[in-house]
Parts: structure tokens; sequence; C-alpha cells
């Protein structure tokens, strides 16, 4: 087994190679993202807005829901608890 590793060694190191060789330098990649800084302020004012419209959006309409969601339980629970009273009071007599 450690023969046939051995073997193919070559085979492979040149696969990785191949792949080492696909990847782009960070420089270019650094160097376009240094040119276009002057656009930067206006990209992170427009994430930052829509992130925080986004959060407030989803409070005013997740927790009046949650609000309702949990009282309609509530009330649901609570009637049924007063019919299996009812039952049980109405079974006794």
């Amino acid at each position: 087994m450690a023969a046939e590793t051995l073997a193919g060694f070559p085979v492979r190191f040149t696969w990785a190679l191949d792949d080492l060789r696909a990847l782009v330098s960070g420089h270019p990649i650094i160097a376009e993202g240094w040119a276009q800084r002057a656009q930067l302020p206006g990209h992170t004012w427009t994430t930052l807005w829509e992130t925080l419209v986004g959060f407030a959006l989803s409070v005013v309409i997740g927790v009046p829901l949650g609000v309702v969601i949990v009282c309609a339980s509530a009330s649901y629970c609570s009637g049924v608890q007063s019919l299996r009273w009812t039952h049980r009071a109405n079974r006794r007599s």
C-alpha cells in the first residue's frame, strides 16, 4: 500500500501544482478594491439602511403576529380547559 501511494505521488503532485496555478494572486483584487474606494461609503450606507429597514419591518410585523398567536392559543387552551371542567362537573352530578 505504501509503495502504491509513493508510486502515484508524482501524478498527484502535478495535479496539486495545477490547482495552485489556477489560484489568482490577491494583489489584483486589492488593487481593484482600492481603485473603487470612493464608492464604498455609498454602498455601505445602502447596506446599513436596507438592514435596519428590514429589521424594523420584521419587528413591526413579527411582534404583533406573535402576540396574536399566543393570545389565540391561550384563549383556545382556556376554552378547552373550561369545557373539561364543565364536562367533569356534569358527570359528577
